[in-house]
């Protein structure tokens, strides 16, 4: 990842525009049904979502955000990306899935992005920059946000978003959130249409 501000700029879009996780409505009522998860701090679904038949999963690189007052996370990206690349790939494959080497028939496309606040003080800077977003982000804690995108029809199917419990203080800590992140993510790949069982998974 390019450590200019312009890139960490630009990235920080991507992650408000692409997800339709920003500033403006998370989705339309109508058009997306949320559910009650026991550890995410938000989950979506589209009511037309089948999670029947998918047999790969084709995970596009995980991008990191971080602000611009961060004086560390530039480090830790590539960390980051490999951590969460290594255990969304070991979650998905313990769910009996293949990772694919490109989009195709029966594939669910997984993109993932992190919000990286670990080193980020408590400024009017940073409260700014938090109101920007409709899930939670906080100084000292790295925010997960996902979508589940199915390959033949490029629709989105799943969004999703979490926080840290806890401040991210220790490598070991940031580890756990990983393993539980990659295993919801590899779960709803496979989750039963009832969104009422993929909630209590």
């Amino acid at each position: 990842m390019a450590t200019t501000s312009t890139m960490r700029t630009l990235v920080a879009v991507s992650a408000l525009f692409c997800f339709g996780l920003g500033s403006a409505p998370l989705m339309a009522a109508d058009a997306w049904q949320r559910i009650e998860h026991p550890t995410l701090d938000m989950l979506f679904t589209s009511p037309a979502a089948d999670f029947s038949g998918y047999e790969q999963v084709y995970l596009e690189p995980v991008s990191v955000w971080y602000p611009t007052q961060s004086t560390t996370a530039a480090d830790r990206v590539d960390t980051l990306r490999d951590w969460a690349a290594r255990e969304l790939g070991s979650a998905i494959a313990a769910n009996g899935l293949e990772i694919a080497d490109a989009p195709g028939p029966n594939t669910m496309i997984v993109r993932v992005q992190f919000i990286d606040f670990s080193d980020t003080p408590v400024s009017a800077q940073a409260l700014a920059w938090k109101r920007r977003f409709t899930f939670n982000v906080e100084p000292g804690h790295v925010t997960m946000v996902a979508e589940l995108v199915d390959a033949s029809t490029g629709d989105t199917v799943v969004r999703m978003a979490d926080m840290q419990d806890e401040p991210n203080e220790l490598p070991d800590d940031l580890q756990s959130a990983l393993t539980g992140w990659s295993t919801v993510v590899a779960t709803a790949v496979v989750a039963p249409t009832s969104k009422a069982q993929l909630a209590s998974r």
